[in-house]
């Protein structure tokens, strides 16, 4: 994908940072009274869901990241391996216990999710804001 500046960030957003892809969870644009303005991004892994915050001079820019987004619907497990369902093509997915990033216990038989492809494996699963039982 392309490149995005700083003054282009915003919540959401999909960048590289190391070789990782990471959404920007809030960004706040500094201008102090000297010196040069920068911006305070806050930042989750998409991979291992953890959180950190890094800053940018204004101006610098970051690669896009290239992933995409999947809704399924959860089956079962068998304790290492969980077992969607993709919604466009009706064939069962299989994802790691680690791409869950933790959430696999919130989920019930029937729950749609939405699942984070990077790359070739599954990167995660994100779960919907309220878990409804079907």
């Amino acid at each position: 994908m392309g490149t995005v500046s700083t003054n282009e960030f915003r919540k959401k957003l999909k960048i590289m940072v190391d070789g990782q892809p990471y959404e920007i969870i809030e960004n706040q644009f500094v201008k102090p009274g000297k010196g040069q303005a920068f911006n305070r991004v806050r930042i989750k892994n998409l991979v291992t869901g953890r959180t950190l915050e890094r800053t940018w001079k204004s101006g610098d820019t970051v690669e896009e990241a290239d992933v995409t987004y999947t809704e399924m619907t959860y089956l079962y497990n068998d304790g290492s391996t969980w077992y969607f369902l993709n919604s466009e093509t009706q064939e069962t997915e299989e994802i790691s216990k680690e791409a869950l990033n933790g959430c696999e216990v919130w989920l019930l038989d029937g729950a749609t999710v939405e699942v984070t492809w990077w790359k070739d494996p599954k990167s995660g699963a994100t779960l919907p804001i309220e878990v409804i039982p079907p």
